[in-house]
């Protein structure tokens, strides 16, 4: 396992999801306290997965201590395409989340599109995803986004969207959300 701290993410992001892409991994953003005034900073450990799989990313702990955790879909028959497998993974992303997980995605919020293009992968969601939840929580949602939409390539910049308009602030704290989202820039903009 490789632990980067938040500040050397970005540089060394763009080397490691280099040698993932070659070796096949799975990104897993875990996030642990800094001190009691500010909230902590993440850390990511990178572990080797089948990238053919597509994996929901759930959340596991709760503040100031949040862990994204990535269950692969087994059940997907192989000859699946990685565009109908990642639908089916944001189809199960927006349920109920799996015993000893929880997710911080509001319950009402629906998947309105989903599409693969060349440019990278284009969500649009319910305006239910922005109601609820501090800062954290808000965090915590938008990275089960990011991570679940580009678990088939961690490379993929993602476009997210809510009610056909480009996201840019999330939450009632105004969060502000630079796009496209890729995992490098989502573990440099919202340090935790």
């Amino acid at each position: 396992m490789l632990t980067l701290p938040k500040r050397a993410a970005w540089p060394i992001g763009i080397a490691l999801s280099s040698a993932i892409t070659v070796a096949g991994g799975w990104g897993l953003v875990q996030f642990l306290p800094r001190s009691q005034t500010t909230l902590p900073d993440p850390i990511v450990s990178i572990e080797p997965h089948n990238q053919k799989i597509p994996q929901v990313y759930w959340v596991a702990g709760g503040y100031p201590e949040f862990q994204l955790v990535p269950v692969p879909l087994e059940s997907i028959k192989p000859d699946t395409s990685p565009k109908d497998k990642l639908a089916i993974a944001f189809e199960q992303l927006l349920t109920t989340p799996p015993q000893k997980h929880t997710s911080s995605i509001p319950a009402e919020t629906q998947l309105r599109r989903f599409k693969v293009m060349p440019d990278g992968i284009y969500v649009d969601l319910s305006s239910e995803f922005q109601t609820g939840g501090g800062s954290a929580a808000m965090i915590t949602r938008l990275g089960q986004i990011v991570y679940t939409a580009s678990s088939l390539s961690p490379e993929s910049p993602i476009w997210l969207s809510i009610e056909g308009e480009a996201l840019t602030t999330l939450g009632g704290e105004g969060l502000i959300v630079e796009q496209p989202l890729t995992r490098a820039s989502f573990n440099e903009a919202f340090p935790l």
